[in-house]
């Protein structure tokens, strides 16, 4: 396994390589970290069985999640708007809405953006059960194992941050693999400007290049108006 590294760095944090699994999963970034309003353009480029390209994309986020995809010309193809139950999806060109209940997340988003809640997945936020994991500490990372081996994290005991998260069928065959690089400091928190996500079963990739972000911008406009 390599990892493309760039960006922030820091020396491993006193008390590596020693720290207990809860000890690391309590300094990592919770799902929740990023609660405060933002907005975040990316680029995507994504691969999958039944298409390849890439798309811009403008995240905005206040109470519900807002985002516009892109062609590279600048043309709108679509829109998702992400709340608390639900998934609306407009295709622009096909003047079509599709609704969906939130929990199961949408597979008409591009990879990268099909949970539920594509924050936490975008940015690298982690939650594993603390309980019955393993650590091993390498060089300068630690490498965690859940109880039942089916999922995996690599952290920077630096940045305590995820580079790497993975998850496994019960016999030890990759599902998927995210991986997060070119961390920068935005205000208290640490974001990769790098997400890679791969699911090998279903021939899907994406890459995703965070451009900017505005975080707790209390004069964001953010029109709902989409349909």
């Amino acid at each position: 396994r390599v990892l493309f590294r760039s960006g922030l760095t820091a020396e491993p944090a006193d008390g590596f390589p020693n720290h207990s699994a809860r000890e690391i999963l309590m300094r990592i970034p919770a799902p929740d970290a990023l609660s405060e309003a933002f907005r975040a353009d990316v680029n995507v480029a994504y691969r999958t069985p039944d298409e390849s390209g890439s798309v811009n994309a403008r995240m905005y986020r206040g109470d519900s999640l807002l985002i516009s995809f892109r062609a590279p010309l600048g043309i709108e193809v679509s829109r998702a708007l992400i709340t608390t139950d639900s998934i609306y999806i407009y295709d622009r060109p096909g003047q079509t809405l599709y609704v969906s209940p939130r929990e199961g997340g949408s597979v008409l988003l591009p990879p990268g953006f099909r949970d539920p809640d594509p924050v936490p997945t975008l940015f690298g936020f982690v939650a594993l059960n603390a309980d019955g994991v393993t650590v091993v500490a390498s060089e300068d990372r630690y490498e965690l194992m859940s109880a039942d081996g089916t999922a995996t994290l690599v952290v920077d005991p630096g940045l305590w941050r995820v580079e790497q998260w993975a998850s496994m069928d019960a016999d030890g065959r990759l599902i998927e693999r995210r991986s997060y690089s070119d961390f920068h400091r935005f205000g208290e928190l640490v974001l990769p400007r790098r997400a890679v996500f791969e699911r090998p079963f279903d021939d899907l990739r994406a890459t995703v290049d965070r451009k900017s972000t505005r975080l707790n911008s209390s004069h964001l406009v953010i029109s709902y108006a989409v349909f």
